[in-house]
């Protein structure tokens, strides 16, 4: 029902949907005229219990990643944020553990990419009970949480965007209790 995310990568417009009919897609344009789905619908999720909404994307180390949640259903609050890899058509394979290994990460709504010597994948996620995460990987696979719950604070609920500038990667939050911080 609509675009949620996208990525360029060797010349090919990437588009992350949202469907809660059967599951996030992910289309691929080469020339914005002719489009070609390239994954299978929610991610091969099931019912689609998972993977509605292809929050987020962004391309780290030559390749493609989105990030998935089952966002709209509301029988399945524990719901687990995943993050996936194109390897290629119609290859995509899921790099981080569900919910990096918590029960509360949920929409993964921001990627981003820190550069330098050693450059890192960001991937900001809400969370309701214990305050939003940011989770970095130096390789694609092995992830750390980079900041402390909510940056201290519980009623930042959610990243709404990571931002790298000048030296720096910055993230903004939803509070509704006491206002969006940066």
């Amino acid at each position: 029902s609509m675009a949620m995310s996208s990525a360029v990568l060797d010349g090919a417009l990437f588009i992350g949907t949202y469907n809660l009919m059967f599951g996030a897609e992910v289309w691929r344009s080469e020339d914005g005229s002719a489009w070609a789905q390239v994954n299978t619908d929610g991610f091969g999720g099931t019912n689609p219990a998972n993977n509605v909404g292809a929050y987020s994307m962004e391309v780290f180390n030559g390749k493609v990643y989105a990030g998935t949640w089952a966002s709209g259903l509301l029988n399945f609050p524990g719901a687990p944020s995943k993050v996936w890899r194109y390897d290629d058509v119609p290859a995509w394979v899921q790099v981080n553990a569900d919910s990096y290994g918590g029960t509360s990460n949920a929409e993964p709504w921001a990627m981003e990419v820190f550069p330098g010597g050693l450059p890192m994948l960001y991937v900001g996620v809400a969370n309701y009970p214990d305050g939003a995460g940011v989770w970095r990987t130096h390789n694609g696979v092995s992830w750390v949480q980079a900041n402390n719950d909510g940056f201290g604070n519980a009623n930042n609920d959610e990243i709404t965007a990571l931002s790298y500038f000048d030296g720096f990667m910055y993230a903004a939050t939803l509070n509704d209790a006491t206002g969006l911080e940066v």
